[in-house]
């Protein structure tokens, strides 16, 4: 078997962590990190009520009537807002690093 080296050579999320880093400095350090604890609250909350009035057949799921979203799919709506800057970003910045840095490493022995 032969492994492929993969280079560090794409770097997204360090345009990121500037700019989220100068958000914290404006905000404070306490209060994004408050923001990104209550938004996994939230989380956690609203996906253990989702599973429990599924577990019990009372809920309608996250969909509401006449198409909308449900009090449940707007909680994971907000809570999903308030994580995304501290921890979804940087986590789909760094799955993007990964997926660009392997497709260099694969197509470029075609380029040589």
């Amino acid at each position: 078997m032969k492994f492929i080296a993969v280079p560090a050579g794409v770097d997204f999320s360090s345009g990121w962590n500037g700019l989220y880093g100068a958000f914290t400095a404006a905000v404070g350090t306490q209060f994004a990190l408050g923001m990104s604890m209550f938004g996994v609250g939230l989380l956690v909350f609203a996906l253990i009520k989702f599973l429990w009035e599924k577990r019990k057949g009372t809920g309608s799921g996250l969909g509401g009537s006449n198409g909308g979203l449900s009090p449940l799919g707007w909680t994971l709506v907000f809570a999903t807002l308030m994580v995304a800057p501290g921890i979804l970003i940087p986590l789909f910045l760094k799955i993007g690093e990964l997926v660009a840095d392997f497709g260099i490493a694969l197509f470029k022995p075609l380029g040589s």
